[in-house]
């Protein structure tokens, strides 16, 4: 089984936007897309949430805009971060997920529920 620290880190380009997202998984199910808070990576989730978490379902943590691995910058605006996480998930090619967002990755994911649902 694939825990927190044992993917490898991979990339997606996007809108002019390089980011580094982490695939945990078994294979099938659908996606839970983890949006941390404000400023922090992919790495400031604890393990033993995420490592639970996987062992029923794929995982896909990532480092928004201007985080962590990833490029561009920090979006002035919770819409902006918005659009980024829709603009991620798109370039994936993912069709379905299920969204869980902490402190301000929580106010981010209920917007994309609104913008795009």
């Amino acid at each position: 089984m694939a825990t927190q620290q044992t993917p490898a880190t991979q990339f997606v380009d996007a809108s002019g936007v390089r980011s580094a997202y982490r695939t945990l998984s078994p294979s099938s199910g659908t996606p839970l897309v983890m949006h941390i808070h404000f400023g922090a990576s992919m790495d400031f989730w604890d393990p033993a949430l995420i490592n639970a978490l996987t062992a029923r379902r794929p995982v896909i943590i990532f480092d928004n805009a201007g985080v962590g691995k990833s490029s561009g910058e920090i979006p002035p605006t919770y819409q902006g971060c918005t659009d980024n996480v829709i603009t991620f998930v798109e370039a994936l090619r993912i069709k379905q997920i299920d969204l869980l967002g902490f402190s301000m990755g929580g106010c981010c994911v209920q917007m994309v529920t609104l913008t795009a649902p």
